[in-house]
């Protein structure tokens, strides 16, 4: 942690600011009658016993939940159950309305219902856009927009931007915010105010909104490190992995719930000289429950990382590949404890020489394979289940077939797969796909050149970068039933052969021993994540740059006297 005795020496101290900002009424208004609408969608899924409360307060993962449940009846037959869809699909569309008009503002809120309105062939669009307390909400946007209105956030970042510059002409500043659409905003007002600005954000593409290269997003921060921007307004994308060694002042417009994603956002600062954290927020809000949210886990880490270095100082000098896997005589005490399970026999004494005793998880008898709801509509599932496969219906957030912990599968017809080179959704799946899962799969079904306007060296090249810059493997199968097979025998070799959990996934997956490596060697003074990489790449451990000669250092790239 930043209060280690080998770290506090190499961390600077960093000011920290929390400014809260009061809603205008016409905000409270509008939320008012979203929070009935949210109220009157959940409450037939609390009276059938799909959430707890149909309170408007209730969590967004409440309402997720329900939606797999119901998604997992109506593929066992039980369609009366998945009526219940529509008011879940309304619940969560409202909930996104009021996170974004709490958090992100009035501009934000007026650009989501636009995009409900142009998808409005959806039941629960029709249903939300006609209800009598949307129209008025609708009224209310227009007039504050008429009036000048925003969130009263955009004004505070805006005197905090001016207020720096003033101070210090050439400072960097990086203002981080989770919406694309809040990220345009910002970068418009700041240019407006003559301010050097340039917005980062990450290659997907999406409507009215081209996403960045990997080459404009170095140019851009090659831009910035120059200070021909002042200010750089970035998206998650810009949380990590930035090589900028410093900047002057960091501002959430949000707080996020996530420790880790704070954590990064704020190290942006306070590396070699005094940093200025703001955290922006709304009174009342969830901006104040994300932050607190953010805090306790952080906390929770802090006690984790304590422990964990007493056990090291107890230990005297432990290696990171011990502490990353267990002892080899453990691992044989648990293979034999398994295999008495097997047996039907587990005795006393076997388990008791374990440094923890066993906790042992009935497993569902044959393979199990996770698929996304919209996948039903395929016959993969129905071939799977030929196959001997127990197929699980679930609300996928990535991937399509999870057959283990590590292993997710994303289909894709040719035509889709086409399709989504054209509008530029393919890298951006791709890389949800690498953040979630160690081993991700993508199968392409049917045949791919021919069928679209599209030259064929376009295609392979799309092919090349997902193969060799992602590192992820494609299967090419001839039609669904070939495709189950695939699954199937991966599922096999995981579960039977490897003994892997399933499990969904949908956040980043755990830290490989090459991300802990390179975090830590990350936490040296002067040292950014491209350097770490480098360093790493010529000495092969961590240890071997720890005690690295000097003169053996300067054989890096990067590296050299001041």
């Amino acid at each position: 942690t930043e209060s280690s005795p080998d770290v506090r020496p190499y961390v600077q101290g960093i000011k920290f600011e929390w400014i809260k900002v009061e809603l205008p009424g016409i905000y409270k208004e509008v939320r008012k009658l979203l929070r009935e609408m949210l109220k009157d969608a959940l409450k037939p899924l609390a009276e059938a016993g799909l959430v707890d409360s149909y309170s408007p307060d209730i969590p967004k993962k409440d309402v997720l939940k329900a939606g797999q449940i119901i998604n997992a009846e109506v593929a066992k037959g039980n369609y009366e159950v998945g009526k219940l869809m529509l008011y879940q699909a309304k619940a969560m569309k409202l909930h996104h309305a009021i996170e974004l008009l709490e958090t992100q503002g009035l501009t934000a809120l007026r650009a989501y219902l636009k995009r409900l309105y142009e998808e409005r062939q959806t039941k629960s669009n029709r249903e939300l856009l006609s209800d009598p307390r949307m129209k008025r909400a609708i009224s209310l946007l227009i007039q504050a927009r008429d009036l000048g209105l925003d969130h009263p956030k955009m004004d505070r970042l805006k005197e905090l931007i001016k207020e720096q510059l003033e101070k210090k002409p050439d400072s960097k500043i990086i203002v981080f915010t989770n919406y694309r659409d809040t990220a345009k905003k910002i970068g418009k007002e700041l240019a407006d105010m003559g301010v050097k600005v340039s917005r980062f954000v990450g290659q997907a593409s999406r409507e009215n909104d081209k996403g960045m290269s990997q080459k404009k997003q170095k140019e851009i921060l090659n831009l910035f490190s120059q200070g021909v921007f002042n200010v750089l307004v970035a998206t998650s994308v810009g949380e990590e992995g930035l090589d900028v060694p410093e900047v002057d002042l960091v501002v959430f417009y949000e707080p996020v719930p996530s420790a880790i994603r704070s954590i990064q956002r704020r190290g942006r600062t306070g590396r070699h000289k005094p940093g200025r954290v703001v955290i922006l927020m709304a009174k009342g809000t969830r901006d104040e429950a994300y932050y607190w949210s953010s805090k306790h886990k952080e906390k929770q880490m802090i006690a984790i990382l304590k422990k964990v270095s007493e056990m090291v100082k107890k230990e005297k000098q432990a290696s990171l590949l011990g502490f990353v896997k267990p002892k080899k005589e453990e691992r044989e005490i648990i293979v034999e404890v398994e295999e008495k399970q097997k047996a039907g026999v587990l005795k006393e004494e076997v388990y008791e020489k374990l440094p923890v005793k066993p906790i042992f998880v009935k497993r569902p008898k044959g393979i199990v394979v996770y698929v996304d709801s919209r996948e039903m509509k395929s016959q993969v599932p129905k071939y799977l289940k030929e196959l001997g496969v127990n197929v699980e219906v679930k609300t996928l957030d990535v991937g399509d077939y999870i057959v283990s912990e590590d292993v997710a599968v994303e289909r894709k017809s040719a035509n889709d797969f086409i399709q989504s080179i054209i509008d530029g959704r393919l890298f951006d799946q791709v890389k949800r796909l690498t953040e979630a899962y160690i081993k991700p799969v993508i199968i392409i079904e049917g045949q791919l050149y021919g069928i679209r306007n599209v030259h064929p060296n376009a295609i392979r090249g799309a092919l090349a970068a997902v193969t060799i810059d992602w590192g992820v493997p494609i299967l090419f199968s001839s039609d669904a039933k070939e495709t189950a097979q695939f699954i199937y025998l991966m599922a096999k070799r995981e579960q039977e052969d490897r003994r892997k959990e399933v499990a969904v996934r949908s956040e980043k997956k755990a830290l490989t021993l090459a991300d802990r490596q390179r975090l830590i060697v990350e936490g040296l003074p002067y040292v950014s994540a491209t350097l770490a990489k480098r360093l790493l790449r010529h000495f092969g451990s961590v240890e071997r740059v720890f005690t690295a000669k000097e003169s053996e250092l300067m054989e890096v790239e990067g590296i050299g006297e001041k």
